[in-house]
Order: structure tokens, then C-alpha cells, then sequence
């Protein structure tokens, strides 16, 4: 590649093989050794108008950036600009456009390079991206993943907001229902811009929740895309209106569904007591939540994890808000959710300050 640089068929196959090479593994940094990089740096910088040699340079970046001493070395020479350059000047080309993004998440490994991306224009070229392949379920999902971890500095969460990224992300997710990696990206990306308390309002006004409870009932049997839901909607709780529309939508539903299926997942338990809990502090969700077998998924998940105590916690928690409701405390104070209770309060890991004296004495 070196010795040809001018050729844009050699840098097409070039970049090609490099790809197929990287496939074996620890063969990245060999390849760097090599000179890989400068090489894949030449080809796309030489041959810009070249979809061919774009289309596998792109994909020899991301190949090389699996490997994290290499993922320093490509945003240490400058390998976020060529990329974008890249993505920008070959618009209209999905692949391009769904490598480059591919790309973009892995270069989104700490702070700076974080912060670098936005820098350079990385949030609006992924969301380009996305609205242009609106129809390709790959690009998508790796912009959804791009803006997932891009959403992890507060700074690049505001302007991902006023680029429009939270309609992007519920119209990709709208868009392909049946795709599990779109949904659970999308659910992660909506997730980090749900840490910021104004956004939440704006995720439930632009139909997330209505998006988030569909994509939990199509994929029952992802553990990890449920409990992203649970976080996401825990988190989207803390809002009075979207207390109300989880509860109208279905999403009360969908949270104890998550939790009967996955009942071995302590983390998806812990999440989803949470967030019946924060559903709780709605009188109207109360009755949603017992009527939904909300109370047994509470204990169930209770009696399952008797040693973790963020389970403990938020279920002592939850039944003690779930309590304020007649008919929930009638379910409530059956000898198995007492017995839960009292010995989540005798545990050795409980955490201070659980509800359950509370709860004991409203029974």
C-alpha cells in the first residue's frame, strides 16, 4: 500500500485484506507495528472521492480500534478527523456511514476523546447519518451506540438534545421495532440522556416511553435490553407527568413482565423495584401495580437476591409505598411478604435507613 498509494484499487484491496487480518485475533497490534495505520490513513486521505476505498478504509479503522492501545494511537494522530472527513464527504453512502459510527463508539473510550468527537462535529454528523439511512436498521443502531457514549459528558447530552437527538433515537426505534440491537442502543442512548432532569420531560414528550414499553414487550427474553427499559423508565419516573403516562402506556406492565422473566438477574431486580417504587408515589399507579402483580415480582425478587442490598432496599422501599394502598396492603401482609421484609431487615448486608421498620408498622 505504501509503494502504490496513487492506486486506488490497491488501497481498495489493501484496506480489504487488512480487515479480513484483523479478524484473527491479537493480530491488531501486529498490524499497527506494521504500519496499518498510516497506512489506512493514506488510502482515505488520498482517495476521498473513492466510495470503494472509503467504504473498507473505514472498516480497517474499525477493525484496528478493537483493540484499546490501538483505539490511543488512531485519536492520538488524528484519526477522529479523518474518519469525520470521511462520513461527511460520502453522505449518501450507508456503509460509510454505519462503520464510521461503528468507528466513533469505539473511539468514545474516555473523556477526551469524548469531548474530541464533539469537538469536531461528531454529534451532528451522526445524526446525519441517521436521519439520511433513516430506513437502515444498521446505521441506526450504531448511531444509537455512538450517541450513547458520546451522552456520557453533560456538555455533549445538551447539544445532542438541540440537534434534535432524542426524536433521532425515538424515530430509529419506532422505525425498526423488530431489530433488538436498534432498540437496546436506543434504550441505552435515551438512558444517558435521561440523567439530565429536563430531558426527561422532553424523552416523554417526543413519545420515548411509548417507544421504550414497546421495544420491553417484543423482546422479553433480552435481559439486557429489559433492564435498560427499567433503568430508563426509573429514571424517566422521576418526572410527575411521565409517572402518569408509564402507568397509562402499559409500562407498570412491561416492568413486572421484566422482572418475572429475568428473575435471576439481580441488577434488572434491583431496577425494577426501583422503579415501581418511584411509580409508587402516583395514588392512581398503586392500584396499576397490584393489578399487575406488581407486589408478588417485589417479594419474588426479595426472596431470590436475600443477600443484595440494593435489592433489599428498594424492595423494603417499594412495599412501603405500595402499602399506602388498601388492596395492595391486603396482598402486602401475607405471611411471605412480612417473612421478606423481616429478613431483609436481619440480613447482614442490609442498608441503613431500609424502609421495612416502616413498612412493619403500618401493617
Amino acid at each position: 500500500m505504501h509503494a502504490h498509494v496513487e492506486e486506488p484499487n490497491v488501497q481498495e484491496a489493501g484496506c480489504q485484506l487488512l480487515v479480513n487480518l484483523s479478524l484473527k485475533e491479537g493480530l491488531e497490534q501486529q498490524l499497527m507495528d506494521a504500519g496499518a495505520l498510516d497506512a489506512v490513513f493514506d488510502a482515505l486521505s488520498r482517495h476521498p472521492e473513492n466510495k470503494a476505498v472509503q467504504e473498507n478504509g473505514c472498516a480497517a479503522l474499525l477493525m484496528l480500534a478493537l483493540d484499546h492501545a490501538n483505539k490511543v494511537e488512531i485519536v492520538n494522530r488524528g484519526g477522529i478527523g479523518v474518519l469525520l472527513d470521511a462520513m461527511t464527504t460520502h453522505k449518501a453512502i450507508a456503509r460509510v456511514q454505519e462503520t464510521g459510527c461503528a468507528v466513533l463508539h469505539a473511539l468514545s473510550f474516555n473523556s477526551e476523546s469524548i469531548l474530541e468527537i464533539a469537538r469536531e462535529g461528531g454529534i451532528f454528523v451522526v445524526l446525519d447519518a441517521m436521519e439520511r439511512h433513516k430506513n437502515k436498521a444498521t446505521v441506526s443502531e450504531e448511531g444509537c451506540g455512538a450517541l450513547e457514549q458520546l451522552a456520557l459528558n453533560v456538555d455533549n447530552r445538551q447539544q445532542i438534545v438541540e440537534e434534535e437527538g432524542i426524536s433521532a433515537v425515538v424515530a430509529a426505534m419506532d422505525k425498526h421495532r423488530a431489530i433488538a440491537g436498534v432498540q437496546e442502543k436506543g434504550c441505552g442512548a435515551l438512558l444517558m440522556l435521561s440523567f439530565d432532569q429536563e430531558n426527561r420531560h422532553l424523552i416523554g414528550s417526543a413519545g420515548g416511553i411509548r417507544v421504550i414499553v414497546e421495544a420491553m414487550r417484543r423482546h422479553r427474553g433480552l435481559a439486557g435490553l429489559q433492564e435498560q427499559g427499567c433503568r430508563l423508565l426509573l429514571n424517566l419516573a422521576f418526572n410527575a407527568a411521565n409517572k402518569a403516562k408509564i402507568g397509562a402506556l402499559g409500562g407498570i406492565g412491561v416492568i413486572v413482565e421484566a422482572m418475572r422473566e429475568h428473575k435471576q438477574v439481580a441488577s434488572l431486580q434491583e431496577r425494577g423495584c426501583g422503579a415501581l417504587l418511584m411509580l409508587a408515589l402516583s395514588d392512581e399507579n398503586k392500584a396499576k401495580i397490584s393489578d399487575d402483580g406488581g407486589v408478588t415480582a417485589v417479594v419474588d425478587a426479595m426472596n431470590e437476591h436475600p443477600e443484595h442490598a440494593g435489592v433489599q432496599e428498594r424492595g423494603c422501599a417499594a412495599l412501603f409505598m405500595l402499602a399506602f394502598n388498601a388492596e395492595s396492603r391486603v396482598e402486602i401482609s401475607d405471611d411471605r411478604a412480612v417473612g421478606a421484609v423481616v429478613d431483609a431487615m436481619r440480613a447482614k448486608e442490609r442498608v441503613e435507613g431500609a424502609e421495612g421498620d416502616q413498612f412493619l408498622s403500618l401493617r
